[in-house]
């Protein structure tokens, strides 16, 4: 699966790598600590192969993908602040 969007998820990760840049210290840290915890990327991954099927490649997917990531990110944060977890597991 991963193949057929191979330079598509190259592309979300260049956006996400954009997206967590920041002028203020503590984000960028958080920002840039998400991106490179990793992760399989399969919720961009869907999204680009759903694009294709649906004839659209292009710009817009790419950035789409890396907001689907972010949310999903945001997701898992806030869980771990209900938690009250101390790391990330």
């Amino acid at each position: 699966m991963f193949k057929l969007v191979e330079a598509g998820l190259a592309q979300v990760e260049r956006e996400l790598a954009r997206q967590a840049d920041s002028n203020v210290e503590l984000i960028d840290k958080i920002g840039h600590y998400v991106q490179d915890s990793g992760g399989k990327r399969i919720r961009p991954a869907l999204l680009l192969l759903s694009s294709q099927m649906c004839g659209y490649d292009g710009p817009v997917c790419h950035r789409l993908g890396a907001v689907v990531e972010l949310i999903h990110a945001a997701t898992l944060v806030h869980d771990d602040i209900i938690d009250d977890a101390k790391v990330r597991r």
